[in-house]
């Protein structure tokens, strides 16, 4: 009898686990494909840096997540090991990782480099890492104690300081600065100071399960969570010096416990071999587990996270996974059979859970998960009633709309019912929802409305039925919703013709005459704010703030314009239940946040109104392929998604963001890479950018990548934000400011001396245009005088006479002298006149003109008058002199001095360092002078005073009479 008895209750209790198992509402998990190159690897760590990217310390290195995908770090050459062991955020930016054998790196700004460990060698595989908000380094060195790195100060501590044993596993930071250790010597608390009365070591002792401790997680002050090779899970309560194991771990053989994740309420517990733990520290203090028959594919968990977004992260072999946590649960079996086809569900005060299916009523725990399965009706006339709406009443008792029967009123404790229909007043027996107040129950019908009152604590104790209907002034007789606000107005959503609302005893209805397009209303709820919400048919959603409508479509966030259901969690979120999902509205800033399939919810294709809310403002929303439970922690628009400006690139060229701002003019293709981080649904986010300066006008884009090409000067600022949902209200926003310097010559200080410049060359330019027009004015002048006196002198009747006398005398003596004395004549007047029109000739040309005028006056004067010319090639040909300009010196001299065998007449003609030609003669003066004007040597030196600035030097000395004149080159 014994050993039967024993086995009934052995069958009991087994029975009692798999209701257990099969009611567990379950986490969503979805997995991350961490390495695309099949590379096998393990996740040995985890963390989250400043900038919000998430790292994967792995046996194949480092990788980098920020929702998109992950990029693996190469890792330097210094960096002896692939095989990352720890990870940890630097609270400036940037990691600190190391590795199995011992090597410690920081990787800030994509550099790499190597922490020095001071006169330590560290051989041992790195463990633990905790950073303090002083930026003090604490790391567990499994074989050579804590090391410590506190800028160039190194320590290290082992049990010579006070540590119990020098294999560490793991280090944790609590929020005092208290430093928590494990090692295989059990659990050191260490106030920071470096002596041995510091160290405080708790083992089994002390209360602790287990004296290797292989996890710490000290993310509270008042509590440490503990993580034992095979003592499984311990909570040590520091203010009062005690241990707390909860009973799941009393009695602990599954092997270490390698990780764990305080939440809100919970602590999660990643173990050796059995998957997750979730145990509640607060409320129920249940206990679930998550393995591969519950949810959550791994076995082996090696590191948890929980990031801004507050999605957990866990590692787990070679895996990620992704998961809401106790935000988003979901229950898809029930006593072991698909939960399918849910009309109608309600979470009453006791926190239970009742379900409407095809097949009848079911009720069971929310939250205590005690695994008893309830059918309220079964044994009652009403068991096959199709029950498609629920209320719970102020009395406790359950409301259930039936679909062409009536309404029952059920007491849960005895069991009691009684059923209304349109004999005890109800207009309509179809009711599609109920509602009440303190002592008031409303019921929505297809034929109107109908109320009634209850007083007594019998379910039969009902006042009389008073109904509403268009004759009565309400919209439209197919009631979908009733809603009453915390107003007490009662609303009404009807198929047809909009809203209605019965407020002072009157009814309001709305339509589209005022501003509420849709006529099928299908749900109603209100938010914090005391605005209205209401769901329809084909237009989305709207808010009614007592004035004006407000519609919010898609083009608003919404994934759905087609909605079954809307409701308000603790948090004040609006809840949007739809066919494709469930999408999430804060109303205070309108970001809407969608969970779709990435969360497991997709297709969930839910009954009109089948969702409900309890006491915890958790809801509850009844699908075709299950139960989903929400309950989120914040307002889901108090988290923004994360927007980096990654990179600046000119010509495609990495520049430096921070430190360079300024391009010059012909750097002008400036590209930006920048990415929004948003890891619950990363595909969800869009983007919005513009260029103050060029174009001012946002533009939406999904390309993380844009370039400006051929910018012209001017000042920048390139602008970017980023939504989850297209609403970009509040959208997160970055800026990126610089300019384009325009070229030398487009800046006003060159332009201004440019001008400067311009006018006085203009002027210059004008004053020796001027000066240049009287130079040659002058030349002219001069030239012309010139060119007169020479003419002058040529027809001098004397110098005629003189010339035609010679002639005679040659003709009469030597005719064949004559010809020649005739075709000299004819070739100094034919070089004077080819001459006379040029400003400079070149010494050559001068010289044949001086030869001919030497031979005419040389068949005057005979060897009486002799010149002598010593000029060299060079001269002659290089360089250059006014016309006539040797032919007037010899003309004056002639006409100053006499000539005669007594008084020769000797003229030099020569160079003097090739910078004068000098014309020398001996002075023999005439006692009666010629008449002279003095034009001739004046004019010559005034004609090289405006051609080259020149003076031509002239002396009287020793007996000549010398004149240098200026050599043009």
């Amino acid at each position: 009898m014994q050993v039967l008895n024993r086995l009934t209750i052995l069958i009991a209790i087994l029975l009692f686990g798999i209701q257990t198992i099969s009611l567990a509402q379950i986490p969503f998990f979805r997995s991350i494909q961490v390495s695309k190159t099949g590379v096998p690897l393990k996740i040995n760590g985890i963390c989250q840096d400043s900038n919000k990217f998430i790292w994967l310390a792995t046996t194949d290195g480092l990788y980098r997540y920020s929702g998109g995908g992950f990029e693996k770090v190469l890792l330097k050459e210094t960096v002896e090991s692939p095989d990352v062991s720890s990870v940890s955020a630097l609270p400036g930016g940037g990691i600190i990782f190391g590795n199995r054998k011992g090597g410690i790196f920081k990787l800030i700004k994509g550099a790499i480099k190597s922490v020095s460990t001071g006169t330590l060698v560290v051989r041992s595989s790195v463990g633990g890492m905790a950073v303090n908000q002083q930026n003090e380094i604490f790391i567990a060195l499994q074989g050579q104690g804590l090391l410590k790195i506190a800028g160039d100060q190194i320590d290290n501590f082992t049990t010579d300081d006070g540590l119990p044993d020098n294999y560490l596993y793991d280090v944790a930071i609590d929020p005092k600065g208290t430093i928590w250790i494990g090692s295989d010597g059990g659990l050191t608390q260490w106030s920071g100071k470096p002596s041995k009365e510091a160290f405080q070591n708790f083992t089994t002792v002390n209360g602790l399960p287990d004296n290797i401790v292989r996890r710490i997680d000290a993310s509270s002050e008042n509590s440490v969570g503990i993580g034992t090779e095979e003592g499984g899970f311990s909570i040590y309560y520091p203010e009062t010096n005690t241990f707390f194991t909860p009973e799941f771990f009393r009695d602990w053989s599954k092997g270490s416990i390698t990780s764990i994740l305080k939440l809100e309420n919970e602590y999660w517990i990643g173990t050796q071999r059995e998957g997750i733990i979730d145990y509640e520290f607060k409320g129920y203090k249940r206990t679930r587990q998550f393995t591969k028959n519950l949810g959550f594919e791994g076995n082996f968990v090696n590191c948890m996270l929980k990031d801004h977004e507050g999605n957990l992260w866990i590692g787990s072999g070679s895996e990620l996974y992704m998961s809401l946590g106790e935000k988003i649960e979901f229950k898809r079996e029930l006593n072991g059979a698909q939960l399918t086809n849910i009309h109608a569900i309600l979470a009453d005060s006791r926190e239970k859970v009742w379900i409407s299916k095809d097949d009848g009523v079911f009720c069971y725990d929310a939250y205590m998960e005690k695994g008893i399965v309830d059918e309220p009706l079964q044994g009652t006339p009403f068991s096959s009633l199709n029950v498609i709406s629920f209320y719970e009443d102020k009395k406790g008792f359950i409301w259930m709309g039936t679909f062409d029967k009536g309404a029952i009123r059920f007491n849960p404790l005895t069991k009691e019912v009684k059923l209304f229909d349109e004999s005890s007043g109800l207009i309509n027996t179809s009711v599609l929802s109920i509602d009440g107040n303190t002592d008031e129950v409303w019921f929505a019908t297809l034929g109107g409305v109908s109320k009634c009152s209850f007083t007594g604590t019998e379910v039969g104790d009902v006042g009389n039925f008073v109904s509403f209907s268009e004759e009565n002034g309400l919209g439209n007789n197919f009631i979908y919703k009733v809603f009453i606000d915390s107003k007490k107005r009662v609303w009404f959503g009807t198929d047809g013709h909009g809203l209605s609302c019965l407020k002072n005893g009157k009814f309001i209805n709305y339509s589209e005459r005022e501003g509420l397009k849709s006529r099928i209303i299908y749900s109603i709820t209100e938010d914090p704010y005391g605005n209205i919400w209401i769901s329809s048919a084909t237009d989305g959603i709207y808010r009614f703030d007592g004035t004006t409508f407000r519609n919010f479509s898609v083009a608003q966030g919404l994934s759905e314009i087609n909605v079954a259901a809307i409701r308000t969690d603790r948090k004040g979120n609006i809840v949007v239940v739809h066919k494709k999902g469930v999408d999430v509205m804060d109303p205070s800033n309108y970001q809407v946040v969608s969970f779709s399939s990435d969360m497991g919810i997709s297709n969930i294709d839910p009954d009109i109104n089948a969702a409900a809310v309890d006491n915890k403002g958790t809801v509850w929303i009844g699908t075709q392929k299950g139960i989903i439970k929400i309950a989120l922690d914040a307002r889901v628009g108090s988290r923004k998604p994360v927007l980096l400006l990654n990179d600046v690139f000119c010509f495609l060229e990495k520049v430096d963001s921070v430190a360079g701002n300024k391009f010059s003019y012909d750097r002008n293709h400036i590209s930006f890479d920048f990415a929004g981080i948003w890891y619950a649904d990363p595909q969800k986010l869009s983007y919005q950018y513009k260029l103050n300066g060029y174009n001012n006008e946002w533009i939406t884009t999904r390309d993380r990548f844009i370039t400006y090409p051929n910018l012209r000067p001017g000042d920048y600022e390139f602008m970017v934000r980023t939504s989850i949902n297209g609403n970009f209200i509040d959208a997160p926003t970055i800026s990126y400011p610089f300019r384009i310097s325009f070229p030398l010559w487009q800046r006003p200080w060159f332009l201004i001396l440019s001008a400067v410049v311009l006018i006085s060359l203009f002027y210059w330019y004008l004053t020796a245009r001027d000066k240049r027009i009287k130079s040659l004015q002058a030349i002219q002048k001069e030239k012309i005088e010139s060119q007169y006196e020479i003419l002058k002198n040529q027809v001098n009747p004397h110098f005629l006479f003189n010339s035609f006398n010679t002639l005679i005398t040659v003709i009469e003596d030597d005719k064949k002298t004559a010809v020649e004395y005739v075709n000299k004549l004819s070739d100094f007047f034919r070089n004077l006149l080819s001459y006379q029109e040029k400003d400079i000739i070149s010494i050559q040309e001068e010289m044949e003109l001086v030869e001919n005028y030497i031979f005419l006056q040389q068949k005057r004067y005979g060897n009486n008058f002799k010149v002598n010319i010593d000029l060299p090639s060079l001269v002659l040909e290089k360089y250059s002199i006014p016309p006539m300009g040797i032919q007037i010196l010899l003309e004056n001299c002639l006409k100053h001095n006499a000539v005669s065998r007594e008084t020769p007449l000797v003229v030099d003609i020569y160079h003097e360092n090739y910078e004068y030609l000098v014309v020398k003669n001996n002075i023999n003066e005439k006692v009666i002078k010629d008449p002279s004007t003095g034009i001739g040597l004046q004019n010559l030196k005034n004609r090289f005073q405006l051609l080259n600035q020149q003076v031509i030097k002239v002396t009287n000395e020793n007996g000549f009479f010398i004149v240098k004149l200026p050599l043009i080159k």
